[in-house]
């Protein structure tokens, strides 16, 4: 399999996590527990995958502990934790859409941290992408449209996987994407379970072998398979074409809303998620010109 069809793949992976989200919701498993469950089942398959294939990750680098720490809490913990929420309130595509807005923030986080110059190519993408999210989450109707808390939470997903992003191209100097990963979700995972233990629902488990089935499938798939496609084609493709073959997945997620999920959408918001993406994959493409073989992490 080619670079663009693993990461074409990856994608659609990632695209079908609305379906499990659904599927686990409707069995009374909130948010927070659905998010435990797909970062368990990833980290234990990680560590089956490491002991039978590189053991060197068991090998704890202490220099490297607080940005591992970082890098859990902005994935697992901000990133996911905010995705899934918003999903279980909102139509699948449009969790994804503002989950999506994380090359945006990139843009200004590198400006921040990197002295990267924000290009009139740039501006027009955020201008792009900002009046798309208008349409998305339904700011120009007076009914129907999506609650300003399921907005943030949705903005937040797409800021603190940005963020995750800048930390992971950080922690990749030195260690390998399995290292990171492994441990990095090991970690997030940890402070969601406490935090959720600590609750007064506590963790909502699966009662029936299908859920668990559920749950182990969101693991596999978009929890693990699709990381391993794209970090794998990473190696023999593009970075800036790669990001943009992993819009697959926003694409992915709205057609199952409408075909399996039968969720509605009125050509206002068809257009505002044209628009963002076409937003992003400005933003992507002008990001990463002429600075190819900088790693871009993806997280939903």
């Amino acid at each position: 399999m080619g670079g663009y069809s693993k990461i074409l793949c990856a994608g659609l992976i990632w695209g079908t996590t609305g379906l499990f989200v659904r599927s686990l919701q409707s069995k009374g498993i909130d948010a927070v527990s659905i998010v435990i469950l797909r970062a368990l089942v990833a980290t234990v398959l990680m560590l089956v995958w490491a002991l039978s294939k590189d053991r060197r990750v068991f090998a704890i680098d202490a220099s490297s502990i607080g940005l591992i720490l970082a890098i859990g809490v902005s994935n697992v913990v901000l990133s996911q934790l905010s995705f899934i929420y918003t999903m279980t309130h909102t139509p699948v595509a449009v969790a994804v859409i503002l989950n999506y807005t994380a090359p945006i923030f990139a843009t200004l986080l590198s400006r921040l941290i990197y002295g990267e110059p924000i290009t009139p190519a740039k501006l027009l993408a955020l201008a792009l992408s900002l009046g798309g999210l208008v349409f998305v989450v339904g700011l120009h109707e007076t009914s129907g449209r999506v609650e300003l808390l399921y907005i943030l939470t949705g903005l937040a997903s797409g800021f603190s996987y940005a963020l995750h992003t800048v930390l992971f191209k950080a922690a990749l100097k030195k260690r390998s994407p399995l290292y990171i990963n492994l441990w990095g979700t090991a970690f997030g995972t940890l402070s969601v379970a406490l935090f959720a233990s600590l609750g007064p629902t506590g963790i909502s488990f699966p009662r029936s072998a299908s859920s668990w089935a559920v749950a182990g499938l969101m693991g596999l798939g978009p929890g693990l398979l699709a990381f391993m496609l794209y970090f794998s084609a990473l190696a023999s493709t593009e970075v800036s074409r790669a990001s943009v073959v992993a819009m697959s997945e926003p694409v992915a997620a709205f057609v199952l809303g409408v075909v399996v999920l039968h969720e509605r959408f009125t050509m206002l918001q068809v257009v505002g998620m044209l628009l963002v993406l076409l937003g992003i994959a400005i933003t992507t493409s002008d990001s990463y010109r002429g600075v190819r073989g900088r790693p871009h992490v993806h997280q939903s």
